[in-house]
């Protein structure tokens, strides 16, 4: 009887102990669903917020791309009336006596049109700055977007970044356009600076070139110049007229001669022969690298191919400079003065250059 009695108790106050021991599980349980329910209204919260983000920013561009007509319509009415004055002269001529110091008043005139569209587009450039940092506050939180939100997000972005960029480019080639080559340089240097290199395609290191080259930083014109050149595949490249013609011009106003010879004979060799009527200049330009180089022999044999790829009707008049460069390397030569052998060559030389054009 003691024995249950003792039993008996000992049950109770183990009882006793787990009623509370069940009562405080069930409080935690009932505040991890209270947790587990605000989880999602707080997520859910976040969710309308960024949504309300993006329509903001999609309202922005929108009402920015109104603006951007806008400005279009104004520019190109200032374009039109200032190309009328030059009609005829040649946009990169009056660039190039622009950059001269021409003080034309047509030239003038043009000049005015482009800065004035230059400074308007830049105006707009950094108004639509503001709308990428509206977009780098979404891209902050992008992880804890849904999915469809997050490509949402990527979206506007790759948008955004791709419209500033051809804002900016537009504003630098209106500078351009005006010979305001420092500050067309600025842009572009920065906006090649601001890109990883997978994203540097070859028509922004050409323009970049092309000013360096015209600001007479003639070493990084090389170097973006050299780059296009030796990505291009081996067996192709002497076929790619633009990017030989611009490095081995680079190398010919560095002085680089070899180099630059190496080059245009690398091109003019790869031009076919029927073809080498449209590339004359270049098979000329080589022929005055080799002549300056010292290497008559190849100069003028350059001449001669140069002068036969002339059609005949119009050899009077086109081959004429070529006739004469033909003659004076002659006489450095020997080819028309002296011994009896070389009066012969000469002859013989001479019958030859009245009928490249004949043959052909």
């Amino acid at each position: 009887m003691a024995a249950c009695a003792i039993r008996w108790a000992v049950g109770l106050a183990v009882a006793c102990c787990l009623v509370p021991a069940s009562g405080a599980a069930l409080a935690a349980a009932k505040a991890e669903a209270g947790a587990d329910t605000a989880k999602p209204a707080a997520d859910e919260a976040a969710v309308q917020k960024m949504e309300k983000q993006v329509a903001g920013v999609q309202d922005r561009m929108s009402a920015l791309q109104q603006e951007e007509f806008n400005i279009s319509m104004v520019t190109l009415k200032g374009q039109q009336a200032a190309i009328q004055g030059i009609e005829g002269q040649g946009l990169d001529k009056v660039r190039d006596e622009l950059a001269k110091g021409s003080h034309n008043k047509e030239h003038l005139e043009y000049r005015a049109a482009m800065l004035a569209a230059a400074q308007q587009w830049q105006a707009f450039a950094e108004k639509y700055s503001r709308v990428l940092s509206m977009i780098k506050t979404l891209e902050r939180d992008r992880d804890k977007a849904p999915a469809e939100m997050q490509t949402k997000i990527d979206e506007l972005s790759k948008r955004a970044q791709d419209k500033y960029r051809s804002l900016l480019e537009k504003v630098a080639d209106f500078y351009d356009k005006c010979a305001e080559f420092r500050q067309a340089l600025q842009i572009y240097a920065s906006l090649y600076q601001s890109l990883p290199e997978n994203k540097r395609d070859r028509g922004l290191k050409e323009k970049l070139g092309d000013l360096y080259e015209r600001t007479g930083d003639l070493k990084s014109a090389l170097a973006l110049y050299k780059g296009i050149f030796d990505a291009i595949p081996e067996k192709a490249r002497f076929k790619d007229k633009n990017a030989c013609l611009k490095l081995a011009g680079v190398y010919e106003k560095m002085g680089d001669v070899r180099n630059a010879a190496l080059i245009y004979k690398g091109f003019w060799d790869a031009v076919a022969e029927k073809d080498r009527t449209k590339e004359r200049s270049t098979g000329e330009k080589l022929g005055d690298i080799c002549e300056k180089a010292g290497d008559m022999k190849s100069a003028l044999d350059l001449y001669k191919a140069c002068l036969a790829s002339i059609p005949a009707d119009k050899q009077e008049k086109d081959g004429a400079g070529l006739r004469k460069k033909i003659y004076n390397l002659e006489i450095k030569l020997g080819l028309r003065k002296g011994s009896p052998v070389a009066d012969a060559a000469a002859a013989s030389s001479s019958d030859n250059e009245r009928n490249y054009g004949r043959r052909r």
